[in-house]
C-alpha cells in the first residue's frame, strides 16, 4: 500500500525500488541503469547479496 501511494506522488519518469534493509553497492548503479533507457527494455533487473 504504501508502495502504491509512493508510486502515485512520484513525479520522475523512472522508478527505483528499494525496501528496508536494501543497499545500492555500486555508487554507480544508476548511471548504469540509464544506458537501458534509449533502448527498447521494459525492465532491468540484477543479482543480488544476502547479507546477515
Amino acid at each position: 500500500m504504501h508502495k502504491n501511494k509512493g508510486i502515485s506522488l512520484s513525479k520522475g519518469e523512472y522508478l527505483v525500488f528499494l525496501n528496508a534493509g536494501d543497499t545500492l553497492l555500486q555508487k554507480n548503479i544508476l548511471l548504469e541503469i540509464s544506458k537501458f533507457l534509449d533502448q527498447d527494455v521494459d525492465l532491468v533487473y540484477g543479482n543480488i547479496l544476502i547479507r546477515f
